[in-house]
């Protein structure tokens, strides 16, 4: 079912369209998570609520950025907080920066770095017992880095996993041919990168409705209304909505993966991408907030932030068809509304 917002546009006069009501749909995430992929492939069994979490998951984002490792013997506790340094591997260049975070383990424990390739604090107790443990990636967002520019993940494939409504992006990722791929020729190139999945839910599609009384519509007030009718009455589905993120993430940071891949994209999702196209909206936003993670996201042609905006203005027949069938056109991102918003 749509949320209905209604927008009366009196400030400016748009060219001649075929509607005088248009309308634009909008996706925004709901929940969001981030994995290491090794916890995905062969880590431990999810919990029934983990399994209960990712159940709505569908879309995924597979992320690189400079590796983070700890500096063995560096770890100092004061007080209640514990500061340390990260080595930082970038294509053979190591540099240290410190960190600090809250202790957040009893005194009488102690803290230090596992063993190589040091991505793990271990809390031990005085039979040197591994009672809890602090991962690199979780050390970096505790303390900020993650937030820091030059620690933004690169995204760099753009994917989705629904099947028949029962299959989360955590299961599709564990036999997953593309990331066993890109791990491969991370190894293979530049070993120094760290890698990361997110996973994403979708809130149901939003449907906005512009209004403009000013311009001179191409249709009767019979016909527009009978558009706006069959638009409420044919919400896209969570199966279509899921397909529409995906090509939509794609078209925005435009990953490299997905081109070196692109022979890849099934056609049974081509098939429910041209369904939606009879839905004749007019625009469409995206949107990818990970501001609860605390950390953001980049691509090759996207700059660094934790909440990201991708508009696509479909009034171009060109365009719309490119969008929908995915020609490997360019798509024509609305650049006004398009990036990350902080």
């Amino acid at each position: 079912m749509y949320a209905v917002v209604k927008v009366w546009n009196t400030d400016m006069v748009l060219p001649s369209r075929k509607y005088m009501s248009e309308h634009a749909l909008n996706l925004h995430t709901k929940n969001t998570a981030m994995l290491p992929p090794d916890q995905i492939t062969s880590g431990p069994t999810p919990s029934p609520e983990q399994v209960m979490f990712f159940s709505d998951m569908h879309i995924y984002v597979i992320c690189v950025r400079k590796e983070l490792r700890f500096v063995p013997n560096s770890l100092v506790r004061q007080d209640n907080r514990l500061s340390g340094q990260f080595e930082v591997h970038s294509k053979g260049l190591i540099s240290k920066i410190p960190f600090e975070i809250p202790a957040g383990y009893p005194a009488e424990l102690q803290a230090v770095v596992s063993d190589f390739p040091y991505r793990m604090i271990e809390i031990i107790d005085s039979n040197s017992e591994v009672v809890r443990f602090f991962s690199n990636f979780a050390v970096a967002i505790l303390s900020g880095i993650s937030l820091q520019p030059e620690y933004s993940y690169e995204v760099v494939y753009v994917g989705q996993a629904y099947g028949n409504g029962n299959r989360s992006a955590f299961d599709r990722l564990k036999k997953h041919e593309t990331l066993q791929k890109i791990l491969a020729d991370i190894v293979a190139n530049d070993p120094s990168q760290e890698p990361m999945v997110f996973l994403f839910q979708y809130e149901p599609a939003t449907l906005i409705t512009s209004i403009n009384p000013f311009i001179s519509p191409q249709v009767s007030d019979e016909e527009d209304t009978a558009h706006t009718v069959h638009l409420l009455n044919n919400p896209p589905t969570e199966k279509e909505c899921v397909s529409i993120a995906e090509s939509a993430l794609i078209n925005y940071f435009q990953p490299k993966y997905n081109k070196i891949y692109r022979g890849n994209y099934p056609s049974e999702r081509l098939k429910i991408l041209k369904s939606c196209y009879d839905l004749d909206f007019a625009a469409l936003t995206v949107e990818m907030n990970i501001e609860d993670l605390h950390c953001r996201v980049h691509s090759e042609q996207r700059g660094h932030g934790q909440h990201h905006m991708a508009a696509f203005d479909l009034h171009d027949p060109k365009t719309r068809s490119s969008f929908f069938s995915l020609t490997g056109d360019e798509v024509g991102l609305d650049e006004e509304f398009s990036g990350p918003i902080f």
